[in-house]
């Protein structure tokens, strides 16, 4: 659970980490079916992490609602010698996919705020901006199983006007 402040609003954000594993995709597959967004992380040291982006993208493309918010995420930027995937691919990946993308560090934390940042602002924009409703009572799924009482959600609450800020 992550809680965010994404222009003047309060926003809670449940994260679910879905392994990336091979022996997890079947399972994946229903989390992305209620999807508002999805943070693709791939590991910087390792090509074959770069090149399972695309079997990711698909599953994705097959399985998330059309308008999914996604945000690439390179990570381990601090191994800097070990590193096995080139700008240049990173750059033809993005502009083939058209994603948003942040190299971070999990070690560091060096830009990993600033990535869920950019994709919690996307899926807000997407899903409440300019709409008349009452944020109040809106919340959708970030990734869940249909009908699971504990799957997991996001939460936009507008800020009271005249809420106490002590005791």
């Amino acid at each position: 659970m992550k809680p965010l402040l994404i222009d003047g609003e309060e926003m809670k954000l449940q994260i679910w980490d879905t392994a990336g594993q091979e022996r997890y995709r079947t399972v994946t597959k229903s989390f992305y079916k209620q999807a508002n967004g999805a943070l693709l992380v791939f590991d910087l040291t390792s090509k074959l992490s770069f090149e399972g982006l695309a079997d990711w993208c698909k599953l994705l493309e097959e399985n998330a609602p059309l308008d999914i918010s996604i945000t690439l995420m390179g990570n381990k930027s601090d191994l800097i010698k070990d590193r096995a995937v080139s700008d240049e691919e990173i750059a033809e990946f993005l502009k083939k996919k058209g994603l948003t993308y942040f190299e971070a560090s999990a070690k560091t934390k060096k830009n990993l705020e600033l990535a869920f940042l950019d994709l919690a602002k996307k899926m807000k924009r997407k899903m409440f901006d300019g709409k008349s409703e009452d944020l109040e009572r809106k919340s959708v799924r970030l990734m869940s199983n249909s009908g699971d009482p504990g799957s997991p959600e996001i939460r936009l609450k507008k800020p009271q006007q005249n809420e106490k800020k002590c005791c």
